[in-house]
């Protein structure tokens, strides 16, 4: 299992208690549960807020550490903390925590650095907040699981939830995690961003679908003529055989032209990018994985029309 430097332990020796009162007031006066970690993101301080969230004592949770809350056999959460906590500015996600009677609840979370002085082992903040009515309203607004309206692929809200948690099954798995990133334009403009007919879109929709089908392969559209494939546990070889596809599928003849004035398909550029973990203390941000698929997709476009570049994370 692949993990930072520092991973989450439960029980086990415990970081010393907060001794600054003036801390210790602070957390305890949060409108949240607070929780008081130290670099190891064990538990020395849980405010008494922890008990109305999640019905779990505040000493059974400094005694148990973050496992209490963490769903058996998942262990995403823990993952996703080791990963961000070497950022020094806060970073929030939404996770399901595993509460002392209703079972997994959803709960906005967000790590902090604690920089007062006097916060004795007690490194980092946790703050949980209860979401589980933003989730009710959220679907309600836009469905179980968030979709573009026309092309029935994943939004760039679902992309951003979903690749941490694929990073971290893969870092902690030592799986390979691809990226394409895709730009479709039109034949007689190449090199311009151009808004794409519904027509157009669902055609491209359509052949990203047929090649990347897998149940485990996440298909966005980003925005007008820009895409994503997320395709987890592929090697490169793997990862270009199937931009290729969708590159030659995509160069037939674009839907209602007949086909009779040459190349009348779509000009295609794919930043191909695949992440490999081979230790420890590589693949600690996994935004870094849509940043260099954005500078292969770059390289693309110096090229000639219908263009794939390839690049590597290890």
């Amino acid at each position: 299992m692949a993990q930072s430097e520092t991973s989450v332990v439960a029980g086990g020796e415990r970081p010393d208690p907060i001794t600054d009162d003036t801390v210790q007031a602070l957390l305890e006066s949060s409108p949240y549960a607070v929780l008081g970690l130290d670099e190891q993101l064990r538990v020395g301080y849980a405010s008494p807020a922890i008990t109305s969230l999640l019905g779990w004592a505040p000493e059974d949770v400094c005694r148990c550490g973050l496992t209490l809350l963490a769903p058996q056999q998942d262990a995403s959460f823990l993952d996703w903390l080791n990963t961000f906590k070497l950022r020094h500015s806060p970073i929030r996600g939404r996770n399901r925590l595993l509460s002392k009677s209703e079972g997994l609840i959803w709960v906005d979370v967000t790590l902090k650095h604690l920089a007062a002085a006097g916060a004795g082992s007690c490194a980092f903040g946790l703050y949980l907040q209860d979401a589980a009515g933003l989730v009710d309203l959220e679907e309600a607004l836009i469905g179980l699981s968030p979709k573009d309206e026309l092309t029935g692929l994943a939004t760039a809200g679902s992309f951003r939830e979903n690749l941490p948690r694929e990073w971290a099954m893969a870092r902690r798995g030592k799986t390979p995690l691809s990226l394409l990133l895709i730009e479709v334009a039109r034949p007689d403009n190449p090199t311009g961003w151009e808004r794409l007919s519904s027509q157009h879109a669902l055609a491209i929709a359509r052949v990203i679908r047929t090649v990347a089908r897998r149940p485990s392969d996440l298909a966005v559209r980003l925005i007008e003529n820009r895409f994503a494939v997320l395709l987890p546990n592929t090697p490169e070889a793997a990862a270009l055989a199937i931009a290729q596809k969708i590159s030659k599928a995509l160069e037939a003849p674009a839907p209602g032209s007949g086909g009779t004035s040459g190349r009348s398909g779509f000009c295609t550029y794919i930043g191909a990018v695949t992440a490999l973990f081979s230790g420890p203390s590589s693949g600690e941000d996994p935004l870094a994985l849509p940043e260099a698929a954005k500078l292969a997709l770059v390289k693309a476009r110096t090229g000639s029309p219908t263009m794939i570049e390839t690049g590597r994370l290890a």
